[in-house]
């Protein structure tokens, strides 16, 4: 699923065991159903590892969304290194901090974001239609963490309204 223009998912990572039973469903969805995942999404990374006696899940990282924290702190990095570049330089040991910080910021830049928002699912014991299921699904959500809701609690008053109690007759009907 794409947000601002932006397909959010990057990588799906698919581990199971080659022995262990509980793995057998994946492996009939990597021989079978996964070609046809990665021609329909050529721009996800697949990787597929195999571990002896582990559960079999996915693994999905997401992009993080532009205006997740991290992209914030990282415009404004960026913003702070424009602005002192464009101030005159007055030392030579300015002028290499600022090429040693444009280095950095360069190279930070050719390795992508610093973290991917993950999911992970296991999918022991499923079948491969369950598994296809499981994959549609990360490759439609958008990686965002989980939140928790805070339940609201039922208020019950030891004091009757003094505006009386509601009733179906309460606000009549005018003809």
């Amino acid at each position: 699923m794409a947000r601002y223009g932006k397909v959010l998912l990057q990588r799906l990572t698919f581990q199971y065991c080659d022995r262990m039973g509980s793995s057998r469903g994946m492996r009939e969805y990597l021989d079978q159903l996964l070609p046809a995942f990665t021609k329909q999404h050529p721009n996800v990374q697949i990787t597929t590892v195999q571990k002896r006696n582990q559960f079999p899940y996915v693994k999905a990282e997401y992009a993080l969304l532009p205006n997740d924290a991290a992209h914030l702190e990282r415009q404004l990095w960026q913003q702070a290194q424009e602005a002192a570049q464009q101030q005159p330089l007055r030392t030579a040991a300015k002028a290499k901090q600022r090429t040693q910080a444009a280095g950095a910021a360069a190279a930070a830049a050719a390795a992508g974001p610093a973290r991917l928002n993950s999911n992970v699912i296991g999918v022991k014991h499923l079948e491969p239609e369950a598994i296809k299921q499981v994959v549609w699904w990360l490759s439609q959500s958008q990686g965002r963490p989980k939140t928790s809701r805070i339940p609201s609690k039922h208020i019950v008053s030891k004091q009757p309204s003094i505006q009386g109690a509601w009733t179906a007759s309460t606000f009549p009907t005018q003809q």
